[in-house]
């Protein structure tokens, strides 16, 4: 299933929208094009494997943003989230195949709410993965069972963090 360019071309006024359990392998880069008031986006339980790395550039106004549950989601380009200058929650759990790399949150400095539970490809965490997430408040990194090492410095930059959820992370 693919949704295209012109899917949301008349949708000037929309804020909220949600294209979860779609079954959708494939996204147009321009889709949300003509979406510039959008300040909440529901990507979650459908096929990606990929997200295209431009296909928020005209989001700026995006405040929550969910992607969880895409079961063959295998990796994000690192500069997706830079027109997200206002995004404040990301929600990413339960996609087992997703890596990230130490640079993946680097323009997401303005995120409060951080949730990556069930995440069985976070093995480790290392000091420079959440280092550019200074405003983070809410963190969930439980059920992640593959995770067996998480470094000493590696929440040493969250000095607004509340609330931090590691529960049930032994295999």
């Amino acid at each position: 299933q693919f949704l295209t360019s012109n899917s949301f071309r008349n949708c000037t006024k929309l804020k909220r929208l949600s294209i979860s359990s779609n079954l959708l392998t494939d996204i147009g880069e321009d889709v949300f094009i003509n979406t510039i008031k959008l300040r909440q986006l529901n990507l979650e339980n459908n096929r990606f494997t990929t997200l295209p790395a431009l296909i928020f550039q005209h989001l700026k106004n995006l405040q929550r943003l969910y992607i969880s549950n895409n079961n063959n989601l295998t990796e994000l380009p690192t500069d997706l989230f830079l027109p997200l200058k206002n995004l404040y929650l990301l929600s990413i759990h339960g996609n087992p195949q997703l890596f990230f790399q130490d640079d993946f949150f680097t323009f997401l400095g303005n995120l409060t709410w951080l949730d990556l539970w069930n995440h069985n490809q976070m093995i480790s965490i290392n000091d420079n993965l959440f280092a550019p997430l200074m405003n983070l408040q809410y963190l969930e990194l439980s059920e992640n069972q593959q995770l067996t090492t998480i470094s000493s410095n590696a929440f040493a930059s969250l000095r607004n963090l509340k609330r931090l959820n590691l529960y049930f992370n032994d295999r």
